[in-house]
């Protein structure tokens, strides 16, 4: 029947079973064997049913983070356990993303294009050096106190 291609009545009558019985095994072959004309083993069946349900899920998560905000409740609980501080505005305040995509657009462009950097650590001190400067470009009383100190002694 499946691979000697007759008829399902043929092959009813050939081992005694009803046609409506035997249709309803082959169904539940092709089913549980990949349809009707797969020509994948049992493991590779098995291997592509996983990776279909691994697709499935990747697809469901994909449309979830799609569709999460940085101001969702998850985010925010992540953001305090990792002992970190959201800086993010409310909706239509373009002034906090403009400040901080000015900064990225000066620090790229002064430091991360014109420099070839032997390690990653002399990176990553170079860069901090320039927040630093960034930030403290002019000295409040504490670190200025700080430096006076060091000098004297």
């Amino acid at each position: 029947m499946i691979s000697t291609s007759k008829p399902i009545k043929d092959v009813a009558d050939a081992y005694g079973v009803g046609t409506g019985t035997l249709r309803n095994w082959l169904i539940k072959y092709r089913d549980a064997n990949g349809g009707a004309d797969s020509e994948l083993s049992v493991p590779e069946r098995a291997r592509l049913k996983q990776l279909e349900r691994e697709n499935q899920e990747l697809r469901a998560e994909t449309a979830f983070l799609k569709k999460a905000v940085y101001t969702s409740a998850d985010f925010r609980a992540l953001v305090a356990r990792l002992g970190m501080r959201s800086s993010m505005g409310r909706k239509g305040c373009v002034g906090i993303n403009a400040l901080a995509e000015s900064f990225f657009s000066a620090l790229k462009n002064e430091r991360v294009h014109r420099t070839v950097y032997a390690i990653k650590a002399q990176a990553k001190r170079d860069v901090i050096m320039y927040i630093d400067g960034f930030y403290n470009n002019r000295p409040n009383d504490v670190h200025y106190a700080y430096q006076q100190q060091a000098l004297a002694a």
